[in-house]
């Protein structure tokens, strides 16, 4: 066989092995992904439960947002102090606008991300787990497929 034509022959099999494996991670990639919704709520003021108090009134007003979705960060990734970063310093995964009614959509991959609304002052994440990462959501297609977000810096438990 012509060496020329070897290579030839060789390069467009590469060429074909690469797509394929390039298109194969793409649909994994995009059977993975799921699809979640939720609410961002406005708290501001008392909200210590007691007598005469209504438990929706304890659940706040639905505000318009920016979330912006990090992989799972720590206090100690972010710049600023609590209860409002000034930074981030992990990997931003995506951002996405809550509307008028507070709700939102957007499409993830299955996993564990930070979700940090932005404020005026700084970014904001309402909730803290036992290893410290701040606003941590996981998603999966079996379990959990919702967020909501107090933005509740302004109130008192």
């Amino acid at each position: 066989m012509n060496p020329s034509l070897s290579l030839t022959v060789f390069s467009l099999l590469y060429i074909l092995t690469l797509a394929c494996k390039t298109t194969g991670q793409s649909m994994q990639s995009e059977i993975n992904e799921i699809e979640i919704t939720g609410t961002v709520y406005w708290l501001e003021g008392n909200f210590m439960p007691g007598p005469g108090r209504n438990p929706e009134d304890l659940k706040g007003i639905p505000v318009s947002r920016e979330i912006w979705i990090y992989e799972p960060t720590k206090i100690q990734e972010t710049t600023g102090g609590m209860p409002l970063f000034q930074s981030i310093d992990s990997k931003l995964i995506t951002k996405v606008t809550a509307d008028d009614s507070g709700e939102f959509n957007l499409t993830l991959p299955e996993g564990t991300y930070s979700f940090f609304t932005k404020e005026d002052e700084g970014f904001f994440a309402s909730t803290m787990d036992g290893d410290g990462h701040l606003g941590v959501f996981t998603f999966s297609k079996e379990g959990n497929r919702e967020a909501h977000i107090k933005v509740d810096y302004n109130a008192a438990y």
